[in-house]
């Protein structure tokens, strides 16, 4: 039997009781058979206009008995009253119970419309029932009894008491008026006692409800309700109950403990649905006046989730604690603890929906309007995405996400990263963040910055641990300023030497892999398309480009081709010009510790030094500027100029003297048509003279070249 009935029958059984007492004793009988008595006796009442003793009256209702009352002194006064002591009546078949009502005194008013009884007034019932009261009255004009000192009862497992009752009989209403209590045994060993108590207790059996005023608690093992009042509304057959209002600092705890059930319940008001049978929850509503104020907690692996708002309905599924529907209103907030593997998670919105995908517990949320979530790692950057909405799939009772999906306005934060898109996808397990869909309130694409890098994609991710950007489709990028040149701190931005530190470089490429730890930029082409980076008048293109900003080099591969502006000084002036250093390899490589620039595979640089072409070509530049130093070619050397032509096996190239040392087996210069031979070959950019040395391999020789038109150097 559930607490609602018990509570139920108690009330009725209670207040039927004493009004069977008053209705039995003190209506005026339609038939009475004159009084026995045992005897003239001396009157004990000097006021009494008669006494008599050890009487009986039968009250007979077509020829059957219709109760029976009996008294051990009867006094009658000249105005009317009567007073009985040591009465006693006795009820046969009222409601297929006998009734026994005893008092050690009762005084019947004139008319008999007001009756009062007092001393130790007891009701017992064939069905068990005992209920007690010291004194008790009834108006029969207004058809109220009162009982207003300690009243009790009892009646198998049930138990109740109050100070203070009163029974409507037009209204069929029971008012237990103060400190009402009630309890109710367990039925079978193991179930939990049951504990009612209110400051009041209303029963109107006509209109099926019960009122509690002035705090409500129940109390089942560990399940406990209170409130500052409460209404229970009833069955037509008074059976069961259909809903509990509860109202002003509702809060229910001990629902349920597995995965997925209800824990418990705050708010100012809280309605609670039951299923058919009267016992099982089917819903639950909250709502407080404040937003926020309304709150549940839901039992799930890794600690109980706890969900906030304004409005809260709860639907649950057979076993009546765990919840399987759910809808949260205006302030919404859900936390979810911190787990061994998991940060502290809060999720806020203008409202909630979550539902049973699957399963019997909550599995599936959908949040809408003005969302945040937000993880707080311990000791790091809290990291947080807002939207419009967000669809999330967990584990049974909201536990562990899995799965994230936002949209509309997608803005995602942490530390100094920063990104925005129309959609996102957030894999909590695996620690990656989608972008994806064009940003409706600017129209562009997905776009990540971290402070060093801004990039532009169709589809970005972003993996949380370790820091990696992703991004793939038309990719586009901005790399910030870096510091002015010069020696740079140690976790600094270090842009390569051949840009300027102080200026942003973009590039463009299919595909990007950005990594924010090493601070290493990776960007592939889809052939026939290359790479390219660029700033000013300075361009790298290929396939791949590796582009780390923690040491400052960059690398090309996949036919590479460069070209940034170099600084040249005159050997003869001292006058510093611009010129454009223009190279193509295979492969490209520069090093900024060495200030090194190194083209690999077919390479081909045009620049200060001449055309040169060599299966090698090292550019060495001064420190801190772009200014050529050195230059180193390797294996199959072919320079070319206005005025000669040299090939050799190996080139060296000295920008500060203009001289050229070439060796090879042999090298060959073509000058002046004239062709020289030899094992070393030094000559100078800026004069004619040639300097040829041999060895035992080779020996110099000169010939003049047929039809060779020389070209004068100035």
């Amino acid at each position: 039997m559930t607490w609602q009935r018990r509570l139920r029958i108690a009330i009725a059984v209670f207040g039927v009781a004493f009004l069977a007492l008053l209705y039995v004793q003190f209506r005026t009988p339609r038939t009475a058979s004159p009084a026995r008595s045992a005897g003239r006796v001396t009157r004990e009442d000097p006021a009494a206009s008669a006494q008599s003793t050890s009487g009986e009256l039968l009250n007979l209702l077509r020829d059957t008995e219709n109760f029976r009352l009996e008294y051990d002194k009867l006094f009658t006064y000249p105005d009317g009253r009567q007073k009985l002591e040591g009465a006693r009546v006795f009820v046969p078949n009222r409601g297929g119970r006998d009734f026994t009502v005893r008092a050690r005194e009762a005084d019947v008013g004139v008319g008999q419309d007001r009756i009062q009884m007092a001393g130790a007034v007891r009701l017992e019932s064939s069905d068990g029932l005992v209920a007690r009261t010291e004194a008790a009255s009834w108006g029969q004009t207004e058809g109220l009894l009162r009982a207003p000192g300690p009243a009790s009862f009892t009646k198998g497992r049930m138990s109740g008491s109050s100070v203070g009752m009163t029974y409507d009989r037009d209204r069929a209403a029971i008012t237990m008026l103060d400190r009402a209590v009630m309890a109710v045994a367990p039925e079978t060993p193991g179930e939990p006692r049951v504990d009612i108590t209110s400051g009041s207790a209303y029963f109107a059996r006509a209109d099926h409800y019960i009122r509690y005023e002035r705090g409500f608690t129940l109390v089942s093992g560990s399940r406990t309700l209170s409130s500052a009042r409460a209404m229970a509304y009833l069955t037509e057959d008074g059976a069961r109950v259909q809903t509990l209002e509860m109202r002003g600092r509702s809060r229910i705890t001990g629902v349920g403990d597995g995965a997925g059930a209800l824990r418990s319940m705050d708010a100012d008001d809280i309605n609670l649905e039951f299923a058919a049978d009267g016992r099982t929850l089917a819903g639950a509503t909250l709502a407080s006046a404040k937003p926020g104020r309304a709150s549940i907690e839901i039992a799930a692996d890794g600690g109980a989730r706890r969900i906030a708002g304004q409005w809260v309905d709860l639907r649950f599924a057979a076993d009546g604690s765990t919840v399987n529907g759910l809808t949260v209103r205006e302030s919404v907030s859900l936390s979810l603890p911190a787990t061994a593997a998991e940060p502290p998670r809060t999720i806020t919105a203008a409202t909630l929906t979550a539902r049973a995908e699957g399963g019997a517990s909550l599995n599936a949320a959908r949040f809408v309007d003005n969302v945040e979530y937000r993880e707080a790692p311990p000791g790091a950057a809290a990291r947080v995405v807002r939207a419009r909405t967000l669809d999330a799939a967990t584990a049974p009772g909201l536990g562990a996400m899995t799965d994230a999906r936002f949209a509309g306005a997608v803005r995602f934060e942490e530390a100094q990263t920063r990104g925005a898109s129309g959609q996102a996808r957030y894999l909590v397990d695996r620690g990656r963040i989608e972008l994806d869909g064009v940003d409706e309130t600017t129209g562009q694409a997905p776009r990540v910055t971290d402070g060093e890098v801004a990039i532009d994609a169709s589809h970005i991710e972003i993996t949380t641990d370790p820091r990696r950007i992703a991004a793939k489709g038309d990719v586009r990028s901005v790399m910030t300023p870096g510091s002015k040149t010069g020696e740079k701190p140690a976790g600094e931005t270090r842009r390569a030497g051949m840009l300027e530190q102080d200026q942003p470089a973009y590039a463009t490429s299919a595909a990007l892999d950005y990594d924010s730890t090493t601070r290493v930029a990776v960007y592939t082409a889809e052939a026939p398309a290359q790479a390219r980076l660029w700033q000013g008048d300075t361009t790298i293109q290929a396939a791949r480009i590796t582009v780390d900003d923690a040491t400052g080099n960059l690398a090309a591969s996949g036919k590479a081709a460069t070209a940034f502006v170099m600084q040249e000084t005159d050997e003869k002036t001292g006058k510093v010009d611009e010129t454009t250093s223009i190279g193509s390899s295979e492969d490209f490589l520069y090093e900024d510790g060495p200030r090194k620039a190194t083209y690999t595979g077919g390479a081909h640089v045009s620049g200060p030094q001449g055309d040169l072409r060599a299966s090698r070509i090292e550019l060495f530049l001064a420190p801190g500027v772009n200014e050529l130093e050195r230059v180193e070619a390797y294996t199959a050397v072919s320079l070319n100029d206005s005025t000669r032509t040299v090939s050799g096996d190996r080139l060296t190239y000295t920008a500060e003297t203009g001289r050229y040392v070439v060796v090879g087996s042999p090298v060959k210069i073509l000058a002046d048509c004239r062709e020289t031979t030899g094992r070393t070959l030094t000559f100078y950019r800026s004069t004619n003279n040639i300097v040829v040395e041999p060895n035992d391999e080779f020996r110099t020789q000169v010939r003049s070249m047929p039809g060779c038109v020389a070209t004068d150097r100035k």
